[in-house]
């Protein structure tokens, strides 16, 4: 059974309830205009197997389909695992006050001492008792927070006091450069062990996790219709939610292009 809801221009939300009774339904053919299709509205139907939008000027939607060109309403959303018939609804990490798209490296000490005191530019060490951002020790993601602040900061360290001896206090160390190459590349998301080195994301786009496009240059003359194409990639996977790019043309204030597609979404 198929259910083609193209020709209604005007419906823009799609209800909980909306196909309640409609246990046979296999196809269902959304209006290009929908923003936003309840979950429920899909879990209720044990039958459906593919859900489609019909053609049309894109939109923003709590909801895409595998396309390149689909996009969420809030770029802090990435796609669900896995797909409902086809579409995939948002899985959201909101933006936090005083929290950064960082990376965390854990150490061990002999690392600690060989590849950090001793090659490594000091910026600040910030204790307890610091007059200002003693914030920062209160834990790993706080640090990296306060580097991030700090332009110089590119890398920083984040000790609890059983890593550094039981006498002294958590440590915030910021440091001028990125992790030395003998330094241990386990990266961890958890709260283990003591001694995290901290990477914010300037040091990650230092590090690849940054748009791409290839090829570099990109030729257009009458031999080629004054068209041609490049791909673009990410140099890393996304810590959250996604990566909205619209290529633009610079330098060139009296030349007309038109990108095809306007937009793009990577996950």
């Amino acid at each position: 059974t198929t259910l083609d809801l193209s020709d209604n221009p005007r419906l823009t939300l799609v209800g909980p309830g909306a196909f309640d009774g409609l246990d046979g339904l296999e196809v269902l053919v959304l209006p290009s205009g929908v923003k936003h299709l309840a979950p429920e509205a899909l879990e209720s139907l044990p039958a459906l197997r593919d859900v489609s939008l019909a053609t049309g000027d894109g939109v923003t939607r709590n909801f895409v389909d595998a396309s390149s060109t689909a996009r969420f309403d809030d770029v802090c959303c990435r796609r669900e695992a896995s797909s409902r018939a086809g579409v995939y609804f948002c899985d959201l990490s909101p933006d936090e006050p005083g929290v950064v798209d960082a990376i965390y490296e854990e150490t061990n000490a002999d690392n600690i001492i060989a590849g950090l005191f001793d090659h490594m530019r000091t910026l600040d060490s910030i204790t307890p008792d610091s007059p200002f951002l003693a914030e920062a020790v209160e834990s790993k993601e706080k640090c990296v927070a306060y580097c991030e602040m700090k332009a110089e900061c590119q890398s920083c360290m984040h000790f609890t006091p059983w890593v550094v001896g039981a006498s002294l206090t958590n440590t915030c160390l910021l440091y001028g450069d990125e992790p030395p190459a003998n330094h241990a590349d386990n990266f961890v998301q958890r709260e283990v062990g003591g001694a995290y080195m901290g990477l914010p994301p300037r040091t990650r786009a230092a590090l690849g996790a940054v748009v791409a496009a290839s090829p570099l240059v990109v030729e257009l003359s009458e031999a080629n219709g004054y068209s041609n194409t490049f791909e673009v990639s990410l140099g890393a996977d996304p810590l959250r939610g996604a990566v909205w790019i619209t290529p633009r043309l610079e330098g060139f204030g009296n030349m007309s292009l038109a990108f095809d597609p306007p937009t793009i979404t990577l996950y």
